[in-house]
Parts: C-alpha cells; structure tokens; sequence
C-alpha cells in the first residue's frame, strides 16, 4: 500500500535566538516586549516572566504550523529591523536563556509521526536598560 504522508520537506530546525526584552510604559502601565532579532517576531506581557513565556510560545506556535503544513520555520519571516540589532550590543545580557521546545502534549500528530521535525533549542536574552 502506498504511503499517503508526504515525506517532510526540511529538518528540523536547531533554534538559536537572540531576543532582545524591553520595558516601556504606554501611559497606563508598563509592558514587557520581546522581539527576536533573526525573525520579526515579538511578543507582549506585563511582566519578565510573562513576556518570556509568550514569546516561547509564538515561536513553538510558529513551530507547530511549519510542521503541520510541511514548511520551513519562519521560512518567510524577514529578520527584526536593524535599530534592534543595534541595541543588542548595549543591552544587558540576562543570566538565563530561554529553553524552546514542544510541550509534550502540544507535539501536533504529524510531529509524533516525524519526531526528528520538531524544532528545539533556546533564545539568548538581553535586557535593554
């Protein structure tokens, strides 16, 4: 019998990430924000903890698409502007990184049938005083 699963189109992507983490008061009350210089991708939270764990999640959301659909992660996502990669180099690096992986029980089927798919890896945090 014929095999209807089409074979996986890329590997599985090893995340190395550089996020820059700022903190911005909008006039009410402070916000967190995460923005990943390699893809623009950010995310948003009231606080340290909150905006690190939003910003995994985006990127394991992303993960979980290119899986689903059999592309590459953040095939068309073009890198962050440049003003942020200018900040990275002033900003304060944070003493831990931000492990990224699957939940395992949020691995989509397609990722149990294809384990070696799933992304993994983790983001190197900066603080922007």
């Amino acid at each position: 019998m014929k095999n209807l699963t089409p074979e996986p189109k890329f590997a599985p992507v090893d995340l190395r990430l550089r996020v820059l983490i700022q903190k911005e008061f909008d006039g009410e009350r402070v916000k967190w924000l995460a923005q990943c210089l390699e893809h623009d991708v950010v995310a948003q939270g009231d606080s340290l903890d909150e905006v690190k764990t939003k910003f995994a999640r985006t990127v394991m959301g992303y993960a979980t698409l290119a899986v689903k659909y059999n592309e590459a992660l953040f095939a068309n996502i073009l890198p962050a502007p440049e003003q942020y990669h200018r900040l990275w180099d002033k900003a304060t690096e944070l003493k831990d990184s931000l492990p990224m992986s699957f939940p395992s029980n949020r691995i989509p089927a397609r990722a149990r049938q294809l384990p070696s798919r799933a992304s993994k890896g983790e983001a190197l945090l900066r603080l922007v005083a």
